[in-house]
């Protein structure tokens, strides 16, 4: 009887927790991601990936400059890799 009012308890005290909508730190302040310039064709795939992990790098507190590390950094290995083995 204890273990069912404890899962009652549990469902409506949980009930309101929801996640943090992207761009949004778990403190409450606007992290936008930051996404650099690419010169010459953007690769969209890899576009995608790099804007994702610089979101990813917002969301977990990552100043700007760090956001932008990770998005050069992430977009020029995946460009790389798909020269080597094709999309995907």
């Amino acid at each position: 009887m204890l273990w069912r009012i404890t899962a009652i308890v549990l469902m409506f005290g949980l009930a309101g927790c929801d996640v943090p909508e992207p761009g949004w730190s778990a403190v409450g302040f606007h992290t936008a991601p930051v996404e650099p310039q690419i010169a010459g064709p953007v690769n969209e795939h890899c576009h995608a990936v790099a804007a994702q992990r610089a979101q990813d790098g917002a969301m977990n507190g990552l100043d700007e400059q760090a956001q932008a590390d990770v998005f050069s950094g992430t977009y020029s290995r995946c460009v790389a890799y798909q020269g080597g083995h094709g999309p995907g």
